[in-house]
């Protein structure tokens, strides 16, 4: 029942813990890594968004993960929605992580001292990949499992405002920010990236059946 979100959270914590071992480089991977830990832990909290919204009902394509696991131990309805609740709340503040990368993804150590420059450091780390992520995964998926996608994406929304808030924490002369900006990439290679990602497409769509 609740192997994947256990699974993603696992992925997100040893992500940031990669991340931090590479505070300083010039290197791309930190951005993968970044954004890796982002949705492990995405992963892990819309099934707890999943849980809330499915009411607790058995018929429900959303009883799943969390909602379910609880069920099968036979915890109550009322004590399965307490726990899905304090679980949300306390899941939430998981996002703090975020904020110290965000800065460091960034590579102007004047623009994250001031107390304007830390929404546009937000809006080039984390908001324009975003919408960027998020268009290719309905250029992908849609419609396939649109209800999921669309609980995942939204999901992102209450986790940025705790990342965003976080940022308020952190000195600039505190961050450790690679000198220079990251490598150049090449733009055959993003390109040719972007063009397996809209393949995928068609790969997801195949109807696979067994061998035996």
């Amino acid at each position: 029942y609740v192997t994947p979100p256990i699974w993603g959270l696992i992925v997100s914590i040893f992500s940031l813990m990669a991340f931090k071992m590479l505070e300083g480089t010039r290197t791309h991977l930190k951005t993968f890594l970044f954004w890796l830990a982002v949705n492990g832990y995405l992963l892990y909290l819309s099934y707890v968004v999943t849980g809330i919204m499915s009411g607790q009902d058995y018929g429900s394509k959303l009883f799943t993960g969390f909602v379910s696991y609880y069920s099968w131990v036979k915890f109550g309805r009322a004590e399965i929605f307490g726990l899905l609740t304090i679980q949300l709340i306390f899941s939430l503040a998981y996002g703090l992580l975020f904020s110290r990368p965000v800065l460091q993804l960034n590579h102007s150590r004047l623009l994250a001292a001031k107390n304007n420059g830390k929404p546009v450091i937000f809006l080039s780390v984390v908001i324009v990949p975003y919408l960027i992520g998020v268009a290719l995964v309905a250029l992908t998926t849609f419609p396939m499992d649109a209800t999921y996608q669309v609980i995942r994406i939204f999901t992102f929304l209450p986790v940025f405002l705790v990342a965003f808030l976080g940022m308020s924490l952190y000195k600039a002369k505190y961050i450790n920010i690679a000198k220079g900006g990251l490598r150049s990439v090449s733009t055959v290679g993003v390109i040719i990236i972007f063009g397996l990602i809209l393949l995928s497409r068609f790969g997801l769509r195949v109807m696979v059946n067994p061998f035996w």
